[in-house]
């Protein structure tokens, strides 16, 4: 690169630092939603059709502090609609920031992490509808087709709970 010449030594232990496979877990490890700039799409291994599941929103009044809760008491979802959902503003100081919902109770959205300007009344937001990866809400999607987790191996626990001593 520009006259210079850039290398890098590995290891043998080098191998080991590749993920090979997946991850077994009862969860799903797709992600349901991806904001695209204009709107969510569905991850390609999800396949969902999110068009039902989108809302937008005015926020009518801030919450404490103002960047981390925010209120539209215009919205009436059912309380839990928008948990482990999605919220992108689409006007104000937060312009295209995406945030994850932590906990949704009509009309209070609590952020898992705060955006970095404060919210204003009057700022417009796209949410999408939560999705906790268990099978129980991706049966309530009529998505199971797509479920990616392993919800009937057993855990630890179970594994463990009949030991046999030889």
């Amino acid at each position: 690169t520009e006259g210079q010449f850039t290398a890098q030594i590995r290891g043998l232990l080098q191998r080991l630092n590749v993920r090979i496979g997946r991850l077994y877990s009862p969860g799903c490890p797709w992600r349901h939603a991806l904001w695209d700039g204009m709107t969510y799409v569905s991850s390609v291994e999800c396949g969902l059709d999110l068009m039902p599941y989108i809302v937008n929103g005015t926020v009518t009044a801030q919450g404490d502090p103002a960047d981390r809760y925010m209120e539209d008491n215009t919205n009436s979802q059912d309380p839990g609609y928008f948990s482990a959902g999605l919220v992108t503003f689409t006007s104000g100081n937060n312009t295209g920031l995406t945030r994850e919902v932590n906990e949704w109770v009509e009309p209070l959205f609590q952020f898992k992490r705060p955006f970095p300007y404060a919210i204003e009344i009057g700022d417009t937001y796209t949410a999408v509808k939560g999705d906790d990866k268990t099978f129980a809400t991706c049966l309530a999607y009529a998505n199971v087709i797509h479920f990616g987790g392993f919800p009937h191996l057993p855990g630890f626990n179970k594994v463990y709970s009949n030991v046999v001593d030889l």
